[in-house]
């Protein structure tokens, strides 16, 4: 995954790149550890029966640190929403999963960082 930094003046630095799992799809930037740092989270295909959603939790200077994987439901993740689902304050993931061509799933992850 890249990640370009903008320099204040319309333009961007060179690209920095972060590992995560194969294939990265829809992205969200959010603070899910209520850290104040923005944090990146991504759908990707962690290989072919199972999808998953990488988080990497950013350290406020435009690194982030390495990613961490949880499994979205299924395979193929599509989209991905962040809300606070059971109002506890924390950021929770919503994922849309396709079954290639079969019935998809919705992939609920409740935040349990406190």
């Amino acid at each position: 995954m890249n990640v370009f930094l903008g320099k204040g003046d319309g333009t961007l630095l060179a690209a920095t790149q972060f590992g995560c799992d194969n294939s990265p799809g829809d992205v969200k930037i959010a603070d899910l550890n209520l850290d104040g740092k923005a944090d990146i989270v991504a759908t990707s295909f962690a290989g072919s029966a199972t999808g998953v959603v990488d988080v990497l939790p950013g350290k406020g200077d435009g690194a982030f640190e390495s990613f961490k994987a949880f499994a979205s439901g299924s395979a193929g993740p599509r989209a991905l929403a962040v809300a606070d689902l059971n109002g506890d304050g924390l950021l929770d993931l919503v994922v849309a999963n396709d079954q290639n061509g079969s019935q998809g799933s919705i992939g609920v992850l409740i935040n349990t960082s406190h």
